[in-house]
């Protein structure tokens, strides 16, 4: 499998740059590839809610991944879950998703 590169920064100069200068500055600042392959990130799955089988309403502030939920400035109380009785789904109201509901299920689907 070949790498991707991503552009996240355009320079422009006032001279023209030679092909070895861009080389040198592409180096200066490229990680390599053993750390582009082996990423220092935590696999992500969707924030879940167990349910309990019973009807109940509750809020609760779900965790996702952490660099991901310090950008928010919430209470203990910044999502909706709602339980159905005798089912195992429930409809999670969370934060990251701009409170749509999401049915989830009991396999975090």
């Amino acid at each position: 499998m070949r790498a991707r590169t991503v552009l996240d920064e355009v320079r422009i100069y006032e001279v023209q740059i030679t092909p070895e200068q861009i080389k040198e500055l592409y180096d200066n600042f490229h990680p390599g590839y053993t750390i582009l392959n082996n990423p220092d990130s935590h696999p992500r799955s969707l924030a879940e809610a167990a349910s309990t089988g019973e009807f109940r309403v509750y809020y609760k502030t779900l965790e996702f991944y952490e660099n991901y939920d310090n950008f928010w400035r919430f209470s203990d109380h910044a999502d909706v879950i709602v339980e159905f009785a005798k089912n195992p789904n429930c409809f999670i109201f969370w934060h990251g998703t701009a409170y749509i509901p999401m049915l989830v299920n009991d396999k975090n689907q």
